[in-house]
This record gives structure tokens, sequence and C-alpha cells, in this order.
């Protein structure tokens, strides 16, 4: 599973086939109105830089908590989304082997 805005996603056809081909799943994430005195609020001063951002199912909370119960939404709603689940942003992640090729604890 992968949030994305997928407007940004279709814009590219190599990415998308790539992503087909890996079996990702692309789940939309629309923004909206932040609503006021939202978890985690900013300030002034980055709402004006735009450093925030809302999630429309979730406009009580930056788009950086929202993602974890966008995450739990999204793990409800797939039937075949049984097991291990790694939970990370796509930026900050290099896999240099498969993370679940061990079972935990071994």
């Amino acid at each position: 599973l992968l949030g994305v805005n997928l407007v940004s996603i279709k814009a590219s056809q190599k990415l998308s086939c790539f992503l087909r081909e890996h079996r990702v799943t692309l789940k939309d994430v629309t923004f909206g109105v932040c609503a006021s005195g939202r978890v985690g609020s900013t300030s002034a001063e980055e709402q004006s830089r735009g450093r925030h951002k809302c999630a429309s199912r979730y406009p009580d909370l930056r788009l950086a908590w929202a993602r974890f119960a966008l995450f739990r939404d999204w793990l409800l709603e797939c039937a075949e989304c049984r097991g291990n689940v790694l939970v990370c942003d796509a930026r900050d992640v290099f896999f240099q082997a498969n993370p679940f090729a061990r079972p935990l604890g071994a």
C-alpha cells in the first residue's frame, strides 16, 4: 500500500507501470482545509510557508499525524493485507534486502 496524491502518480506513465509491476496498491491522499485547533498545529509562520497539510479525511490532524490513521484505515480495508507491516516514509528508506525474510524474533 502506498499513500500518494494519485494525480501526481498518473502523470508519470513509467512510474505507474513500475508500481503496478511490483504489486503496489495506490491509495489516494486528498488534501483539504485544516480544521482550526487541530492536533499538532503549526505556527502562523509555518502556515504561511505552506508547511502544513491536512488529509481531507482527517481535517483535525496534520498530515504528519494523520498518516498513521490513514495507514490503519487502508489496512482494515485490505482483505489480503495480513501479516507483517512496515510503515515508513519512502524518501527516508533504502532497502538492501527483504525486511520480512526472517520471522520476527529470529
